[in-house]
């Protein structure tokens, strides 16, 4: 997509930022929420004539020594 699709027709991001672990519940509930909500709202036409992938990851970039 990212050769073939116009810029126009597609969003690209990431971001990279510090937390604690004990946010990380709350984080994937409002990753939950916002999902379901951008797809309600994006199927509520009677002219759907696209169709679209969203994918969303949070995953640690720190590697913990403990766990090894």
């Amino acid at each position: 997509a990212l050769e073939n699709v116009a810029p126009e027709r597609r969003s690209q991001s990431s971001m990279t930022m510090a937390t604690s672990e004990e946010k990380l519940k709350q984080a994937v509930e409002m990753i939950t929420a916002f999902r379901r909500h951008l797809c309600e709202f994006l199927e509520d036409t009677d002219q759907k004539t696209e169709v679209y992938q969203l994918s969303i990851s949070l995953y640690p970039l720190t590697v913990n020594t403990q766990e090894f």
